[in-house]
């Protein structure tokens, strides 16, 4: 963009935000909720997207911190700590469906008594 469109631009600009201000008064209460909703929806659309880029600066550092941490993939220590992180990951999935498995259990046990309890 040329700078002679820049000072086009910020004139255009200046003119616009001097008309909002000179009709702002004109404005019906419908209109002042709308806009100030408006505005904040343009700083909370503004927090979210700093908030984006943070959150993906911090997780590109926990994953090269984990990378480093792994050391090399081709190497032996590389190599256990992969085959250790899967039966790891296994073990925990194996322990999420004993524990829903026994919540079941549990549920089945305790409509079973409120059933004999009834007469059924």
């Amino acid at each position: 963009m040329s700078i002679e469109r820049c000072g086009e631009t910020r004139l255009a600009l200046t003119v616009l935000m001097r008309t909002l201000q000179e009709e702002r008064p004109l404005m019906d209460d419908d209109a002042k909720a709308r806009d100030r909703t408006y505005e904040r929806a343009e700083q909370v659309a503004s927090a979210l997207a700093a908030m984006g880029d943070e959150l993906r600066d911090a997780i590109a550092d926990v994953n090269s911190s984990a990378e480093a941490s792994l050391g090399d993939r081709d190497t032996p220590l590389g190599k256990a700590v992969r085959v250790l992180n899967n039966q790891l990951q296994a073990l925990t999935n194996i322990d999420a469906r004993t524990e829903e498995l026994e919540r079941r259990l549990r549920e089945l046990q305790a409509s079973r008594q409120t059933s004999n309890g009834l007469g059924v």
